[in-house]
């Protein structure tokens, strides 16, 4: 088995394993349901994703998503479809939240990613500054504070990210697009 293989037989028992305590608190209706353990579930399901589109992407023949994930998903979006949320989806939508969406703090990190591609030398690009800049509709004092910036943690789940620059700088590009259409333009009002 490749260290490869062992990530995503790891995360695939991870995911399990927290699928099954999340539905052992909620089984119980005199109890209160564990917010943190469907949060734990839900932050996994989001890095097996991730980790699966990655294979998609990148890989001829990907390991399936396990049946029981599937199933859970099923359920959820049968309950969006009808225009309803789930009452295990209303329970991680709690205080606490982060202030920064977890999709924004993604698509940052493919900002820095790609300018630590740039940086290495990976990616030949003079005016990467200026390329993300553009891409995102952020200033060019932002894009140097994302280039010092760590990459997120899920990214490690992606094995050969950074030797592969033509997925990187695509997903740069993708990423800016959203991000542009969604937050920058927020952002630039707050700054004002």
């Amino acid at each position: 088995m490749t260290d490869d293989e062992d990530v995503w037989k790891e995360l695939l028992e991870e995911e399990a394993a927290l699928r099954q305590q999340m539905h052992a608190t909620n089984q119980y209706a005199d109890e209160a349901p564990d917010i943190e353990a469907n949060r734990a579930w839900w932050a996994c399901a989001a890095k097996v994703l991730m980790r699966y589109r990655w294979a998609l992407e990148t890989s001829p023949s990907p390991s399936p998503l396990p049946i029981g994930m599937v199933a859970f998903l099923h359920v959820v979006a049968l309950h969006f479809s009808t225009g309803n949320v789930a009452e295990f989806v209303e329970l991680v939508v709690a205080a606490n939240r982060p202030k920064d969406s977890p999709l924004k703090t993604d698509y940052i990190g493919w900002a820095t990613a790609y300018l630590r591609l740039v940086k290495e030398g990976v990616i030949l690009n003079k005016h990467h500054t200026k390329t993300v800049s553009e891409a995102y509709g952020v200033t060019k004092p932002t894009v140097q504070k994302w280039a010092q910036a760590e990459l997120p943690d899920d990214f490690s789940l992606l094995p050969d990210l950074l030797r592969r620059p033509d997925y990187v700088e695509r997903r740069m590009r993708e990423s800016g697009e959203y991000y542009r259409r969604v937050w920058s333009v927020a952002d630039r009002q707050v700054l004002n």
